[in-house]
């Protein structure tokens, strides 16, 4: 493994995409909690050496919460032309999609600055957090509008939905 801070010690890349279901619960989660929650972060492929932190491919880590248990845990990396290695240089789609994740409009998006986003399928029969591969414009920090309550995306490139990736 490589000295570099980003990619060292608690900070190395999870080498593996895992599916976990049924997971022990040490103590007890309330009934309340109900839901999923889905994290998004750089995590380099095996073999890939990043120049910077935050160029190691997205992958979203995702649990299922439900009646006090843990359902599941599963990791994916979104699966962007960057990451299947596709893209060219001027591709806008041509993306980590490692910065955030959202729901907005009833579809989850991986986010990342300066590219477009991507939908992700996290249902519970999903191989793969990619398998509706579509890229939408937008913002890797969306803001809530107080009016609506709903995230607004926004970019200088293209409107929202305007780019679709096959």
């Amino acid at each position: 493994m490589t000295s570099l801070p980003y990619i060292s010690d608690h900070y190395a890349p999870v080498a593996e995409e895992r599916t976990a279901e049924d997971l022990v619960v040490r103590g007890t989660l309330p009934p309340e909690l109900d839901g999923r929650y889905l994290r998004n972060g750089h995590n380099p492929k095996p073999g890939v050496t990043p120049t910077h932190w935050f160029k190691g491919s997205g992958m979203i880590h995702g649990l299922r919460l439900r009646d006090g248990r843990a359902q599941w845990y599963r990791n994916r990396w979104v699966r962007t032309p960057l990451f299947e290695g596709t893209a060219d240089g001027d591709d806008l789609t041509a993306s980590v999609a490692g910065t955030h994740v959202i729901e907005h409009a009833g579809r989850l998006l991986a986010l990342q600055e300066a590219n477009l986003p991507f939908e992700i399928d996290a249902s519970p029969g999903s191989s793969a957090w990619l398998p509706r591969a579509e890229a939408h414009s937008g913002s890797c920090r969306p803001t809530v509008t107080p009016a609506a309550s709903t995230p607004a995306l926004g970019s200088n490139k293209v409107p929202f939905s305007a780019a679709r990736v096959t």
